[in-house]
């Protein structure tokens, strides 16, 4: 407890102890995450799998751009990387292996941001038209043209969105529209 008559009752002290535990590449870490049993980090254009021990393996497969946004998120069998509206994939059954998704019904624009909830991979498209899609269930690499839809309630092109206790928020210039899984023909639908 802090003394008497402080601003705040309680004192926070700082303490040593942290430490080096790996390194991972040279250059600045754009994104990471722990998925697949270990940690990934994105360091320069080279994707970067650290296990438990502290050792760093770079993977091999697909490079992806050395600049712009990145982010990863992960459905429990594979990672995804998204960068630069490109996406990419790191299987569970491959760990050190990158690959690019190549699927026809990904956008040719790609993505701007994406998460994961109830099973899918969910995505704003590049293109400001308001435009989102998913992947199939648990597979970041393949897509359906059935599985777009539009934020229409107040069109005004979507620039991120987020997974948040089964509900896909979806933030666009000036408003936000909330999804929930209806499980309908899209299993998306708003929320009135």
């Amino acid at each position: 407890p802090a003394p008497e008559n402080s601003v705040s009752p309680w004192i926070l002290f700082g303490t040593p102890g942290q430490k080096a535990f790996a390194t991972a590449g040279s250059e600045d870490i754009r994104c990471g995450l722990f998925a697949l049993g270990g940690l990934y980090v994105l360091s320069g254009t080279t994707v970067f799998r650290v296990d438990i021990s502290g050792t760093a393996t770079a993977c091999t497969g697909d490079t992806p751009s050395a600049t712009g946004s990145a982010m990863m998120k992960s459905n429990g069998v594979q990672l995804g990387i998204l960068v630069n509206g490109r996406l990419f994939t790191v299987a569970a059954a491959t760990p050190t292996v990158v690959a690019l998704v190549t699927d026809g019904q990904y956008p040719a624009d790609g993505a701007s941001s994406f998460d994961f909830i109830n099973g899918y991979g969910a995505f704003t498209k590049a293109a400001t038209d308001g435009e989102w899609f998913l992947s199939d269930s648990y597979d970041f690499s393949a897509f359906d043209a059935a599985d777009f839809a539009t934020a229409e309630s107040a069109p005004d092109g979507l620039l991120r969105l987020l997974a948040n206790h089964n509900e896909v928020w979806l933030f666009g210039v000036n408003t936000t529209e909330v999804w929930q899984n209806t499980a309908s023909v899209f299993p998306f639908d708003p929320i009135p």
